[in-house]
C-alpha cells in the first residue's frame, strides 16, 4: 500500500486552446503546484520527509509520472500508463535521492537530481512540462507483515506513514 503525499500539475496555458482538453485541466491560480514546487526547492518539506523516514523505518519514494497533452489522463477512472515516469528513493535523513527508474522523455533531464530541492528546481526550469500533466508522489510503500512493519493497525499506519504529511494537507486546504 502506498501512503504519503500526492499533488497534481495540470497543463499549462500553452494547450488551453487544444480541442479535447477540459478547461479544468489547465492550471490557473487555484492550483497549488507552483507553490508546492517553490517550497520544495527551498527545502521547506525536509522535516516531514525526515519524520516519515524516522517513523516508518523504511525508504521514502519520490515518483513523478507525466502524460502528454494529446493523451491526457482520464480523471477519476482507470488511467492508461504515463508517457514518462521517474522514481527516486531516499533511505536516510540526508535526503539524498537514489535514482531507481530513469525518465526517458520529458522527465529525463531530472535523472541527475540528487536532492528534493534539485528535483524541484529542475521541474520549475523545464517549460516543456507545460505540455504535460504531472503527478508527484512522496511517501512510503508499505509491505504488510514484513519485519520492518510488523502487524500494524490503523493507528500505526496513521502515525508512522501519514501523520508526517498532515501539515501539507492542512496547508493546501487552508489556501
Amino acid at each position: 500500500m502506498y501512503t504519503g503525499f500526492y499533488i497534481e500539475k495540470g497543463f499549462g496555458r500553452a494547450v488551453a486552446t487544444v480541442p479535447g482538453i477540459p478547461k479544468g485541466s489547465i492550471m490557473d491560480s487555484e492550483w497549488h503546484w507552483d507553490g508546492f514546487i517553490d517550497r520544495l526547492s527551498r527545502n521547506q518539506y525536509e522535516e516531514p520527509m525526515r519524520r516519515a523516514l524516522e517513523l516508518y523505518k523504511g525508504e521514502l519514494w519520490i515518483l513523478l509520472e507525466a502524460w502528454s497533452f494529446n493523451k491526457p489522463p482520464a480523471l477519476d477512472t482507470e488511467r492508461a500508463g504515463p508517457d514518462d515516469s521517474l522514481l527516486f528513493v531516499i533511505s536516510d535523513a540526508s535526503l539524498h535521492m537514489d535514482l531507481r527508474v530513469r525518465g526517458y522523455q520529458e522527465l529525463g533531464h531530472l535523472n541527475s537530481a540528487a536532492t528534493p530541492s534539485e528535483l524541484a528546481q529542475g521541474i520549475s526550469e523545464n517549460k516543456a512540462l507545460d505540455y504535460f500533466w504531472v503527478d508527484l508522489h512522496i511517501g512510503t510503500l508499505m509491505r504488510y507483515g514484513d519485519e520492518s512493519t510488523g502487524n500494524w493497525g490503523a493507528h500505526e499506519v496513521w502515525t508512522r506513514t501519514l501523520e508526517p504529511w498532515e501539515s501539507l494537507v492542512i496547508e493546501v486546504a487552508d489556501k
